[in-house]
């Protein structure tokens, strides 16, 4: 077989020869370079893979071992332990919607105050012992005698542990009509939560109601008295007046920053109109959110 050999070119100054060290020259350059450059990857790479490699298991330590590892929670979604539903029932503070009774609306209406101007009140009874709601959203539709709509007006609300209770908003305008039938709903599914057991025996009181002026200046006055070792904050009371028959015929709301613990309270309810209806009886409703107290 016929083979060309190539000679080495030591001519100095043979252009043939120079052009040939240029190009064997420049190609070592260009192998080295690639080398380097590989070589440079290569650590770069290396370093990579270390770093991702210790995050992944500093990942899977902290987050991902404990969240496979764990034991149930009333907050994972899924019904396991002692729960009735998911994250319901049993141990959880939630209980489950077929643990809870209704809410109870046994009336509602409007209540003059002065002018267009009334107070739109809801009693309502929780059916739930040591079950309280965080916060649910109402609704009051107003209509006249005929059965038109007048006004609505929305809101939000907690409800307390047990018992019945007033939803009080005030200054519904109803303009120049006369209204006749008020409807009270809830416009939310409610969320029932275990209360702490202290609060089925808060003795929180009001005694000593005493009303004057019914006929210019209406004014109630009542002792609101708190007999537990803790300050009661932010505390509102719901005033209602009722007449021989046993139906509302005014209605008012006043607070108090604080209520501190064994200690008592003046309380003031008024109106700017004389009441039109002779009083019989009155209630006053201590309007306290479970969830504002910290033990």
């Amino acid at each position: 077989m016929y083979s060309r050999q190539v000679k080495p070119c030591r001519d100095v100054g043979n252009p043939a020869c120079e052009n040939r060290r240029d190009f064997l020259f420049a190609r070592f350059l260009i192998l080295f370079m690639h080398m380097a450059l590989s070589w440079g990857a290569k650590r770069q790479l290396g370093y990579f893979s270390i770093v991702a490699a210790v995050a992944l298991i500093l990942i899977y330590r902290y987050f991902i071992s404990p969240a496979l590892n764990a034991g149930p929670t009333c907050f994972d979604g899924r019904q396991n332990s002692d729960e009735r539903g998911v994250d319901c029932g049993g141990s959880c503070a939630k209980l489950c919607s077929f643990q809870a009774n209704t809410l109870l609306v046994e009336w509602a209406r409007v209540l003059p105050v002065t002018g267009s101007i009334t107070n739109a009140v809801a009693y309502v009874q929780n059916q739930n012992p040591g079950s309280a709601i965080r916060k649910i959203a109402y609704e009051f539709k107003v209509y006249d005698e005929e059965g038109i709509f007048i006004t609505a007006r929305a809101g939000s609300s907690f409800v307390g542990p047990a018992g019945k209770f007033a939803i009080f908003e005030p200054s519904v305008n109803v303009g120049n009509r006369a209204p006749a039938k008020t409807l009270f709903r809830f416009t939310e599914a409610p969320v029932w939560e275990k209360i702490d057991k202290r609060w089925e025996t808060f003795p929180i009181s009001v005694k000593d109601k005493k009303l004057s002026g019914e006929n210019s200046s209406p004014k109630l006055e009542a002792i609101a008295e708190n007999n537990s070792i803790y300050d009661m904050p932010n505390m509102a009371f719901v005033a209602l007046l009722y007449d021989k028959d046993g139906n509302a015929v005014a209605g008012s709301r006043t607070y108090i920053d604080e209520l501190q613990k064994n200690s008592k309270a003046q309380i003031f309810f008024t109106w700017p109109e004389p009441l039109k209806d002779e009083v019989s009886d009155i209630d006053i409703f201590p309007d306290i959110n479970p969830f504002s107290l910290k033990f």
